[in-house]
């Protein structure tokens, strides 16, 4: 299985260029550090997770579907930023 960094600048662009257009599932794993070589266990209702998957999705446009899940991701999580920050101040 070959893993794409949510993070990594350039996403977008390689999604659309290896995945033109296609559906696909595909699969939101956690890892500790982007060298993916270490996956952080999910601890789950009925026991540990221990391949990291946070979501597991199925859209007919894979990239536009992982595109939009990666704004949503960046925009919570730099909204939860500006909460943090802001109790610091």
């Amino acid at each position: 299985m070959k893993y794409y960094l949510i993070s990594d600048e350039k996403f977008g662009n390689t999604l659309h260029n290896e995945f033109k257009g296609v559906g696909g599932i595909y699969k939101l794993h956690c890892f500790k550090n982007r060298d993916r070589n270490e996956i952080i266990t999910i601890n789950r209702a009925l026991g540990n997770d221990n391949d990291g998957v946070l979501y597991i999705g199925k859209a007919i446009l894979f990239t536009n579907r992982v595109i939009n899940l990666k704004k949503s991701l960046a925009y919570k999580s730099g909204a939860m930023w500006e909460k943090i920050l802001a109790r610091n101040e």
